[in-house]
Parts: C-alpha cells; structure tokens; sequence
C-alpha cells in the first residue's frame, strides 16, 4: 500500500524531507561515492539503480556520471513512469520494470550497482545482494544504502497517540530485514566489503501532521479509510535522531585489492 501511487509516495517522501533538520541528501552522497569507483564522468560505465522509486537517485547519478550509461529499475510500473517523467532531459538513463530477485542483466555486465533504501523490502535481502553480485564485472562496485532499524519510531508513537493505528508503535519495523546493525553481515554472503560508513541525520516530527502525510506513512492507513481529514494535534515537536548507513563493496576480481575511497568523509 505504500507504493500503491506516486503520489502517495510523494507525499511521504516531502513531508519526511521537511520535517530533515539535518544531513546531506543521500542522492547526492551516492553520487560522490559512485564517481570514486569510476572514470571521469563515468565514461564508458555501465551502472544499474535498483528499486529507483521516483527517481532521485537515478537524477543524482545522472548529473555526476554524465557519460555513463545508466539503467534505473523499479517493480512499479506507476513508479517508473513517474521517475522516467521527472527525468526526462536525461538522455543516458534507460527505464526497466524488473523484480530485483531476478535482475534482467547479462552476468558480469554491470560495472556500478546502486540498491539504496530497497533492500528492506526483500523477505531474503541476502538472496537480493547475491543477483545484484551476479550482474557486476569482476572487480565492479556495489552501493547498498539502508537506514537504522528504528527510523521514524517517533512518527509511529504519534501514530498510535492518535488512535489512528493503536498499535503502530509495536509493529516491526519497516527497515527490520536490511538495517544499519546487519546490512554488513548480508553483504558478506555475496562480495568482499570495502567500507561502511554511517551518518546521523536528524529531523523534527513538526507539531502538525496532516493525515495525508500520515497515509503516506508505513504504518498509516490509506486516506479514505480514515475518519475526517484536517490535522492531528501532537502537543509537541517530536525529534529525531537517525543513521542512513552507506556500504560499498566489490565482488571478487582485478580491482578487488585496491579498495575503495573511505567513505568516511561523507
């Protein structure tokens, strides 16, 4: 239900984009970590960003890799024409409806992969990080990209304040499967890691939330399912603090001993 429209993914993504006090944009941080692993301007790279969603990491590697040939993936038909809409002055970029399970690429072919807060969605994101070891040259790099279990807690306990969820702030989290604490370990099954790196980010749950942006929400419900409209009152500003954790790793092969730039200076 999350995904079920663009638009419902927009407006989780901005009201969640709002409500950032703090941290770079990961588009951009994936971006200078993938113009590392390359040549000048990506010439002649052959790169995949898988689960694109609308499109904003796709737009981040496109503008810093500008001679690289880029494949954005999403399972969502809605989501991809919505990404391919938002990008349309990108010539290199090609669109690719695919279940990453079940990556449509030649083995060995790939030169960058870039899985960025969609590896949480696999019941096995182990089995996910092996496909995408499956695509990549000897010695090519991947990016996988993932936050911290408990991102957003804050925003369910609202959620069940509010008695639109009571229950919200128990579920499991939406980030259990592929999180900070063991996307390392996941990684390991299928490539050599070459660094990990996290980075705090703060936001500041603001004292209104609109139920549109709560729909949007994992644990929301859809919008005509709930009563009324308007706003939810939480009496005050709820602040968090997060990790997006950011690893880079290589399946075995050339340049496999080189390693890759630190990313600590994120």
């Amino acid at each position: 239900a999350l995904y079920a429209t663009p638009d419902r993914l927009t407006t989780r993504s901005q009201a969640l984009l709002r409500a950032r006090t703090r941290g770079q944009d990961a588009g951009r941080v994936i971006a200078r970590l993938a113009a590392r692993q390359l040549p000048p301007s990506g010439r002649g790279a052959v790169a995949a960003d898988l689960g694109c969603g609308r499109g904003g990491t796709t737009r981040a590697l496109a503008r810093r890799l500008p001679a690289a040939t880029i494949t954005a993936v999403h399972l969502s038909a809605a989501l991809l024409r919505a990404a391919r809409d938002r990008l349309a002055d990108a010539g290199q970029v090609g669109w690719l409806q695919a279940d990453f399970h079940r990556l449509p690429f030649v083995s060995g072919s790939l030169d960058l992969a870039v899985a960025a807060f969609c590896l949480y969605h696999a019941p096995v994101p182990a089995a996910v990080i092996s496909e995408i070891g499956r695509c990549l040259r000897p010695g090519a790099a991947a990016i996988l990209v993932t936050k911290s279990a408990d991102s957003y807690r804050e925003l369910d306990q609202l959620v069940a304040a509010s008695g639109l969820d009571p229950q919200a702030a128990s579920r499991p989290s939406l980030y259990q499967a592929a999180h900070s604490g063991n996307l390392a370990a996941l990684a390991r099954t299928s490539m050599r890691v070459s660094s990990v790196a996290g980075r705090k980010w703060r936001s500041a749950i603001g004292a209104q939330l609109s139920l549109q942006d709560l729909a949007g929400h994992p644990v929301g419900q859809p919008v005509d399912e709930l009563d009324g409209g308007g706003t939810l009152v939480a009496g005050q500003q709820a602040p968090h603090v997060g990790d997006e954790l950011f690893l880079a790793g290589r399946v075995p092969g050339r340049r496999d001993d080189e390693g890759l730039d630190r990313l600590a200076r994120l």
